[in-house]
């Protein structure tokens, strides 16, 4: 994923564990290459009961 991103592993190890946030760019950059939208990535997860 790093690769795809154009970033190191460390800066996305940084992301995954919450020491950094990603910026816009980069959260849009996370967002085409998962395939789905910026806004899929920042929403609150749906919880069904």
């Amino acid at each position: 994923m790093a690769h795809i991103l154009g970033v190191s592993s460390r800066y996305l190890g940084s992301i995954e564990r919450c020491r950094v946030s990603p910026s816009v760019t980069m959260l849009g950059k996370f967002a085409d290459a998962l395939g789905v939208t910026a806004c899929h990535l920042i929403s609150p997860a749906k919880t069904t009961h």
